[in-house]
C-alpha cells in the first residue's frame, strides 16, 4: 500500500478534526475550504513547520488564502497569505514562461544548441535549450529525464545572451510589474542592484519569512537560504502574488494557450518514453485528471509546491519556512515523479476532486488497526477509483 504509512500520520493528525461550526452547511465550497484548512493546520504540526502560507485558486479567483503558524517564532509573528517566503525551484516556472515568450517572439528557439549562447557543458553543441528546460540535457541529450537545478540556471545566461538583459529584468518588467506582484522579487537585494526595482528587491527581502530547521530536540532554530538568483531558484512571492502568476497563465496573457500546453506536455525521450517533465512544469495524469505542479525545495530552510488541476479551473499553492514540506518526498527529484506522495497535495485532491466527483463523503478507515484490517477495509470500499487513492 504506497500511501499507507502517509495516511496512517495523516488520520492520527486529523482524529477529531472538523470544519469550524459556523460554516454555512449550504455552501458546499466553504465547507470544503474550512476543512481542507484544517487539515492543513494538522499536516503543519505534524511536519512541524513554523509557518505555512496557503492559497486556492477556483476559477481564476481566490477562493482561501492564508497563514498557519509563525513566520518569525521568535517575535511571534504570524504567517499571513502576504507574508514573502523564498520559492526555491518553483522560480523556473517563472523562467519558463519567460523563455517561452522570447521563443514566440523569434528571439531564440527551443531547436537552438545552448553553445550558441556561450553556455559551457560537455557536448554543449548537442544540448538544445529544450533539453535544459525539461531535465534531459546531461548523459547523451534528449535520452533520458535527470533533475538538475544547476542545468536549468544555464538558462539564465542563454536569456542573457539572446536578448542583452538579464532574466531578472525580464521577470520583474514581463511578469511582476505587469501582474501587480507588489511583494516578489528575486533575491538577493545584489542580484537587482542598479536596476530600477532594486528597492522593490531589498523591501521584499526585508520581510521574507523568517528560516527554520529543526533542532536535536525537535524545535526550530534559525536557519538560511542558499542568495543566489537564476533560472532555477531566487525568486521571493506570497501566496497572493503566486495566485496572480497563476490567473495569468489560466487567462493566457503571459503565453499563448499553443504555448502553454507545450509547456504542460510530457516531454518525449529519443527512444520515445514519456518523461515527467515538461517545459518548466511536471506533468501527469491521474485517474483522468491532469496535476501541472512545481516543487520548491532546498534544504535545509525552503519548501514550496504550486499544483495546478486545468480542467477543474483548480489551484493550490502552499509555502513554508523550513524544508519540511517537502523533504518527506522530495517530488520531482526521482524518475518516478509523483506530486500526490505529497501529503498536503493528496488532502487536496481528495478533499477538492475525489469527494466532489463521487458525490458522497470518503469512507473512514481505521488506520490505528493492523495492516491486514486495514487492507480488508479498504478491499470492501466498493468503488475502484476511491480503493486506488486509500492504497
Amino acid at each position: 500500500m504506497r500511501s499507507f504509512l502517509w495516511f496512517l500520520v495523516l488520520s492520527v493528525a486529523l482524529a477529531g478534526c472538523s470544519p469550524p461550526a459556523s460554516t454555512s452547511p449550504s455552501d458546499p465550497l466553504q465547507v470544503t475550504l474550512a476543512t481542507f484548512q484544517v487539515e492543513l493546520e494538522a499536516l503543519r504540526l505534524e511536519h512541524k513547520i513554523p509557518g505555512m502560507s496557503a492559497a486556492v485558486v477556483k476559477d481564476g479567483k481566490v477562493v482561501w488564502a492564508g497563514g498557519l503558524g509563525l513566520a518569525d517564532v521568535q517575535n511571534g509573528i504570524a504567517a499571513t497569505a502576504d507574508t514573502p517566503y523564498h520559492l526555491a525551484s518553483v522560480t523556473k516556472t517563472f523562467a519558463a514562461v519567460i523563455v517561452m515568450q522570447l521563443v514566440q517572439e523569434g528571439k531564440l528557439s527551443l531547436d537552438d544548441p545552448v553553445s550558441r549562447y556561450g553556455v559551457t557543458m560537455p557536448e554543449a553543441d548537442k544540448v538544445l535549450v529544450r533539453h535544459l528546460m525539461s531535465h534531459t540535457s546531461a548523459g547523451t541529450p534528449g535520452a533520458r529525464y535527470q533533475y538538475d537545478g544547476s542545468r536549468y540556471g544555464q538558462l539564465s545566461q542563454v536569456v542573457l545572451a539572446a536578448t542583452g538583459r538579464t532574466l531578472q529584468q525580464w521577470v520583474y518588467e514581463r511578469i511582476l510589474q505587469p501582474l501587480g506582484m507588489e511583494n516578489s522579487a528575486p533575491s538577493p537585494p545584489a542580484a537587482c542592484a542598479g536596476l530600477p526595482f532594486a528597492p522593490t528587491c531589498e523591501r521584499v527581502c526585508a520581510a521574507v519569512t523568517r528560516l527554520y530547521l529543526l533542532d536535536a530536540d525537535f524545535n526550530p532554530a534559525p536557519g538560511s537560504n542558499g542568495d543566489y538568483f537564476n533560472a532555477g531558484a531566487g525568486l521571493m512571492s506570497t501566496v497572493v502574488d503566486l495566485a496572480r502568476f497563476d490567473a495569468a497563465l489560466d487567462a493566457n496573457t503571459l503565453v499563448t494557450a499553443a504555448t502553454k500546453e507545450l509547456m504542460w506536455t510530457p516531454t518525449v525521450s529519443n527512444s520515445g518514453q514519456q518523461l515527467p517533465y515538461g517545459l518548466g512544469w511536471f506533468t501527469q495524469v491521474y485517474r483522468g485528471t491532469r496535476l501541472i505542479w512545481h516543487p520548491g525545495f532546498s534544504p535545509p530552510c525552503t519548501s514550496a509546491l504550486f499544483l495546478k488541476l486545468p480542467e477543474e479551473r483548480l489551484t493550490l499553492i502552499v509555502l513554508a519556512n523550513t524544508d519540511l514540506l517537502s523533504r518527506s518526498y522530495q517530488a520531482g527529484h526521482g524518475d518516478a515523479a509523483d506530486v500526490l506522495s505529497s501529503l498536503v497535495a493528496l488532502a487536496f485532491y481528495r478533499r477538492f476532486v475525489l469527494a466532489p466527483r463521487y458525490d458522497q463523503p470518503l469512507p473512514a478507515i481505521d488506520w490505528s488497526a493492523d495492516r491486514s484490517s486495514v487492507s480488508m477495509a479498504i478491499g470492501q470500499v466498493p468503488d475502484q477509483a476511491v480503493r486506488e487513492v486509500l492504497n
